[in-house]
């Protein structure tokens, strides 16, 4: 399997530096190679008049925050309230939810027609309680996310919420989907334990935002002797030196199966008449172009500027491409975000800047894990290559996640551990769930 004294890390995001700070702390010489010009992944900052603003809306659950923290302990945080908000057409929800916010934002009509076509179900209930717990291993049948949810919740459903999410973040039919976006993607914890209990209603945030927490895991990384390479990796560079692999999973094994939708990203500095405490809204309906938006001086009071309040909107790159230039249709994202009552009428755009960030999101088609069976062992069997994190391993996850398998595949590595065995015990990550 080569030598494991010298190690090379691939990619420069949380889970490489992670992994290259764990590998240094235990006396190992570190290289780590990132094709682009700056470390950091999905941590590096969008510059705008002077901030340093993250890619999207980061926030670090309360569960979370403790494995981030032993990785950067002179960070600090700052625990702060979940104010978020579901739009429902017109009509905005408290989020996380509850069943009461629930049902007055669906309106009487709208829920009862639900609720009919739900309880009118035979055995609807105990599918929908067992949302979470019905999970399929690599060689079980993939009956597809449309199935997936019409089992649970419904035609009606269907109709209303999935199917519209499905397609605006996907471009894809909800029928040619993996039963994983629904069950790891659009819901994140035991749904009938949510509406009825509620989830966390705090977060935790680094107060310098996540550049601060990115400058210190690469200041720590630097200073355990890590050198950092500007260089990208494929195939042909397995050499038998032992590689811990952050990249794209199928930049080594090609799979057309495993390929990711993108995110456009608009940071929009608004003078706000009349400012709200809401830090996120959450956007299923097709009607909208954006899935998300996020008021960025809610979770820093570094994010702000002296006049206005920047607001960050999330719009999925779906069936758009990656040629889209928004800022042309700045009309119309502005008319939508006062259509779902996040901008207020006399609320003015100062300015405008656009990102778009790709590869955020793995493309889950039906039978997608043979897919990422066959990546995995072809990598496997190139040499001491260890594929891991988001992107190694074709996952949708949170950061802690990210760290928590840095730990596992350093320790891995340094038990001198086979590339076969970490393919099997690889496999365990594609049933996290994503928290929101």
């Amino acid at each position: 399997m080569g030598s494991r004294d010298c190690v090379r890390v691939v990619g420069g995001g949380l889970t490489g530096l992670s992994a290259a700070v764990l590998l240094a702390q235990r006396g190992k010489r570190v290289t780590l190679w990132e094709p682009r010009p700056v470390l950091g992944g999905l941590l590096a900052p969008v510059e705008f008049h002077g901030l340093r603003l993250d890619l999207g809306s980061h926030r670090v659950h309360p569960q979370a925050r403790a494995a981030l923290a032993a990785m950067v302990p002179d960070v600090e945080w700052d625990q702060r309230p979940r104010r978020g908000v579901l739009v429902l057409g017109d009509r905005q929800v408290a989020y996380p939810l509850r069943l009461g916010g629930f049902l007055r934002g669906l309106g009487w009509r709208r829920a009862a027609r639900l609720g009919a076509a739900w309880v009118g179900r035979p055995g609807a209930w105990s599918r929908f309680k067992d949302w979470e717990e019905d999970r399929a291993g690599v060689g079980a049948p993939d009956v597809g996310f449309e199935e997936f949810v019409l089992g649970r919740a419904g035609r009606a459903a269907l109709d209303a919420f999935y199917a519209p999410y499905a397609r605006k973040v996907w471009g894809l039919e909800p029928a040619q989907l993996s039963q994983t976006v629904a069950r790891q993607r659009v819901s994140t914890q035991r749904p009938w334990e949510s509406l009825l209990r509620g989830a966390p209603q705090t977060f935790h945030y680094p107060r310098t935002g996540m550049a601060g927490l990115l400058d210190g895991l690469r200041a720590r990384a630097l200073a355990l002797g890590v050198t950092p390479e500007r260089r990208s990796f494929s195939a042909r560079d397995v050499d038998g030196v032992t590689t811990v692999f952050t990249g794209h999973l199928g930049a080594l094994a090609h799979e057309p199966a495993l390929c990711h939708r993108g995110l456009y990203l608009l940071h929009l500095w608004v003078d706000v008449k009349d400012p709200v405490a809401t830090d996120t809204w959450y956007v299923p309906d097709g009607q909208y172009l954006f899935g998300r938006v996020s008021q960025v001086s809610r979770f820093s009071a570094r994010h702000g500027l002296p006049r206005g309040q920047v607001f960050c909107v999330e719009i999925p790159q779906g069936a758009w491409g990656t040629q889209q230039d928004f800022l042309t249709r700045l009309p119309q994202v502005v008319d939508q975000l006062r259509r779902a009552n996040i901008l207020g009428a006399q609320d003015t755009v100062r300015d405008v800047h656009q990102t778009l960030v790709p590869d955020v999101y793995p493309l889950y088609t039906r039978g997608w894990r043979h897919a990422w069976r066959r990546a995995v062992e072809r990598v496997g069997g190139m040499g001491p290559v260890f594929p891991v994190g988001r992107q190694g391993l074709f996952l949708h996850c949170n950061m802690d996640h990210c760290v928590e398998m840095a730990h596992a595949v350093v320790d891995h590595v340094l038990a001198n551990g086979s590339t076969a065995a970490w393919g099997q015990q690889a496999r365990a990550y594609l049933e996290l769930r994503v928290r929101d």
